[in-house]
Parts: C-alpha cells; structure tokens; sequence
C-alpha cells in the first residue's frame, strides 16, 4: 500500500509539473527573468532522483531551448541512497570542484524516518 501511496504522489506530482511546463510554453521565456544567467556553471546535488538525471535533464533542456545562444554548463552530481548529512559531507569534493555559480539541492527520501503505515 505505501508503494501506491507513493507512485501516486509521484504521478500526480509529475503531472502538475507538465501542466505548468505547458503553461510557461504558452509565453515566451525572459532572460530577464529565469533563475539562471548567461555563463552559470550550474550544479545539482542530491539523492537517486537527482542522479536519475530526470529533472536534471528536464531543468537543462528547457533552459538550452530558450536560451540557445548563453554558454551554460550542468553537472550532475547526484548519489542514490544519499542524504543531506552525506552531501553536506561531499559538498567540497563533488560541488564546489565545479566552480558553480549556481546549485539545486534535492534530498530528503533518504532522510525520512518514521512510521509511515499510519498515514
């Protein structure tokens, strides 16, 4: 029961996802208003869904497409069965290597603990 619990929060989960890409589809993106800039060194950290490269490559493909003409570099730096203690433990080492300018951050399936049958 937990499984299905989940997948559906999943599914519905990447289903508001789309409907808002396709929303944000509708108007054109501006630079003047997207989270990253023109020569950012961007690096996501996190659990298995982030080396999944998921909605990594999801974030980098809808930032090329709009942006086509900006020089932007993406690393992927996710560790399954990671949580927040191991990235804080591996930020020097896999994050900051990188020189970013900017960062996702995605833990927090690893770090759950507690009785999840009563829900």
């Amino acid at each position: 029961m937990n499984t299905l619990r989940i997948r559906i929060g999943l599914i519905a989960g990447l289903l508001i996802a789309l409907d808002c890409a396709v929303m944000a589809a509708d108007k054109p993106a501006s630079a003047s208003e997207c989270f990253f800039k023109d020569g950012d060194r961007i690096v996501m950290m996190g659990d298995s869904i982030t080396e999944q490269h998921r909605y990594s490559t999801y974030l980098e493909l809808w930032t090329l497409t709009r942006f086509p003409a900006w020089n932007l570099t993406f690393r992927n730096v996710g560790i399954g069965g990671d949580g927040a203690p191991g990235g804080n433990n591996r930020f020097k080492r896999d994050v900051l290597c990188h020189n970013p300018t900017a960062m996702t951050v995605h833990f927090g399936m690893n770090d759950a603990t507690g009785d999840f049958n009563r829900f």
